[in-house]
């Protein structure tokens, strides 16, 4: 993730963008965090029918 940071900072330094890096890095976090619910959701579905074919 620092790399990735790193990078972006890199790239749009002294550009246009510059202004918007903040916004980019909350959005790339918010992305990552997103993507981590989703994948918490399937866990606990899963767990949900390995229990019900268990008990069935």
């Amino acid at each position: 993730m620092a790399t990735l940071c790193d990078t972006a900072v890199s790239l749009l330094d002294d550009s246009q963008l510059e202004g918007n890096l903040e916004e980019m890095h909350w959005s790339l976090t918010s992305l990552f965090h997103r993507r981590l619910i989703h994948l918490q959701r399937c866990l606990d579905d899963n767990k949900c029918e390995v229990r019900e074919s268990m008990s069935a």
